[in-house]
């Protein structure tokens, strides 16, 4: 169907509370929406041989938001994790990961540290597909972890290389490339702080549809883009 597809799709699932509010919900279904479609996305995504997808779910940034809505959040991921999506990844040969501060996570709440770490546990034989969910992520903090890695290691500045460095980034110990296709849902048109280095030249399409109702239509559309771009990565055909 399609000639040219990327190897690694990024998204930002963006538009949960606008969409539950549009529905005349209380906000907590919208992420609740969200997540259930998670598991559509990316199964639709892997069927077309796609290897690689990373969702932004929870940014550094989110703290600031509302304890109650932290909190619920927090609960959803246990929930979603423990009410058969582990069996439902392992059937498909999909391999979940999760790329951020999560030692932080560990500080915060064991539990959902717990259900975190046993996703990526039963999950790590499979090898068809890699799901990463990027949980308490920020591209500024994985760059300042990464520093303070690579820094300790070298011995003076005029070491200092591009492709040492990033073997220091939370995705080159998963083996994840940088994405070929960024997409944003929710019609905003800001990075926010996600996989800043790793996407200086990835493709970035914008749809205004709502996260929870990011379907294969919309996701077609998002691929029919990506085949009419032309990359050439600061060079000259």
């Amino acid at each position: 169907m399609y000639k040219k597809l990327p190897n690694h799709i990024a998204i930002i699932m963006d538009g949960n509370f606008r969409w539950a509010t549009s529905k005349g919900y209380k906000k907590i279904i919208g992420h609740k929406k969200g997540a259930e479609t998670i598991e559509f996305v990316a199964k639709k995504i892997k069927s077309f041989g796609i290897k690689y997808l990373t969702l932004y779910a929870f940014s550094t940034e989110n703290w600031k938001r509302p304890k109650d809505e932290i909190n619920s959040l927090m609960e959803i991921l246990i929930e979603y994790v423990s009410h058969n999506f582990i069996q439902k990844m392992i059937n498909s040969n999909i391999r979940v990961n999760f790329i951020g501060d999560i030692d932080y996570i560990k500080k915060y709440d064991l539990s959902v540290w717990n259900a975190i770490k046993k996703v990526i546990d039963l999950t790590k034989k499979c090898d068809s597909f890699f799901l990463n969910i990027a949980f308490n992520y920020g591209s500024k903090n994985e760059i300042i972890r990464a520093m303070k890695k690579y820094f300790a290691k070298v011995k003076n500045v005029d070491e200092i290389k591009e492709e040492d460095f990033e073997k220091y980034l939370d995705t080159y110990s998963l083996n994840i490339p940088d994405p070929d296709l960024l997409i944003r849902t929710g019609g905003m048109t800001r990075l926010s702080n996600f996989l800043l280095w790793q996407s200086a030249y990835t493709e970035i399409y914008i749809t205004d549809v709502f996260w929870p109702e990011f379907d294969e239509k919309e996701i077609e559309k998002a691929l029919d883009f990506f085949e009419i771009r032309k990359r050439n990565f600061g060079g000259r055909n």
